[in-house]
């Protein structure tokens, strides 16, 4: 019996490769509305994106909050220079690729919540 035949017969579906750039993309198209709304109602969001822009402006470092993620604001500085929507546009294309990347790592063990693992 090869492995085509086993995964027919054991209920669970051979990956395909196609499933992960899926998942990416519709995680994406969910947070596609979300991008032009500023940094939302959250706080902290403002605090990071504020905290960037001031790096990237006067290259003086202030944590956003304590005790400080100064890697976070290294790299959102130089989005903050296109304004919120440049860091929400990153956030949304980690999220994709985190999606993608747990449903491939989900299928490649053979499990069958690659799918609600990449949408959790």
């Amino acid at each position: 019996m090869d492995s085509a035949d086993a995964s027919a017969t054991d209920g669970i579906s051979p990956p395909n490769r196609w499933r992960p750039l899926q998942a990416g993309l519709l995680v994406l198209a969910a947070r596609a509305p979300f991008l032009f709304d500023g940094c939302g109602i959250d706080p902290d969001a403002w605090r990071v994106y504020v905290s960037a822009r001031n790096l990237w402006l006067n290259g003086v470092y202030h944590p956003s909050r304590f005790p400080g993620y100064p890697v976070q604001e290294i790299v959102c500085a130089p989005l903050s220079a296109l304004g919120p929507w440049a860091l929400n546009l990153a956030t949304a294309l980690m999220s994709a690729l985190a999606a993608a990347a747990f449903l491939k790592l989900f299928e490649a063990r053979g499990s069958r919540e690659g799918p609600a693992a990449a949408f959790a």
